[in-house]
């Protein structure tokens, strides 16, 4: 949470990387989830630091865009 984003390896499926973050309604509330997946060994560690920054990016975008309406 405190790095608003949540990342897994292998938990859920083996070979496979999630990043998530919560999109949240005007009271806080979590409405829903803005993630990427992808295989294990396919993105550098670059592109991986650029993911951690982009997916909470983008999921606050879309919870002012829905606080918004």
């Amino acid at each position: 949470r405190e790095r608003g984003f949540a990342e897994e390896h292998d938990t859920t499926t083996n070979g496979i990387v999630c990043i998530a973050s919560p999109v949240v309604i005007a009271d806080g509330l979590p409405a829903a989830a803005l993630g990427v997946a992808f295989l294990e060994g396919t993105r550098d560690a670059k592109d991986i630091d650029h993911l951690r920054e982009l997916v909470p990016a983008l999921a606050s975008e879309f919870s002012k865009e829905l606080a918004a309406s």
